[in-house]
């Protein structure tokens, strides 16, 4: 194979890998899975207890309706509002 062709394959795989990287990075559902621990929420460098009692959810934005999801696969929600923009996949 000719030498050049070999180093772009390999630039390839590596911005293949980066792209991949940053889009793990910013779903919302995985940001959720990492900041919350069982009865803690890790905002920054603070580590916030939820409480033994109920939780509310409120959540707005076009990623609310998938951040909600992953909230409360993780955490019981008494109830809570879910607000997404018209057209945006809830």
């Amino acid at each position: 194979m000719h030498p050049g062709l070999a180093g772009r394959a390999g630039r390839e795989g590596d911005a293949a890998s980066i792209l991949s990287a940053g889009l793990e990075a910013a779903d919302p559902a995985g940001f959720v899975g990492r900041a919350v621990r069982g009865r803690r929420l890790l905002v920054g460098r603070r580590s916030l207890p939820l409480g033994p009692g109920r939780v509310r959810l409120v959540a707005f934005g076009k990623a609310a309706a998938s951040m909600a999801d992953a909230f409360c696969s993780r955490v019981r929600v008494r109830d809570g509002l879910v607000v997404v923009p018209r057209g945006a996949r809830a």
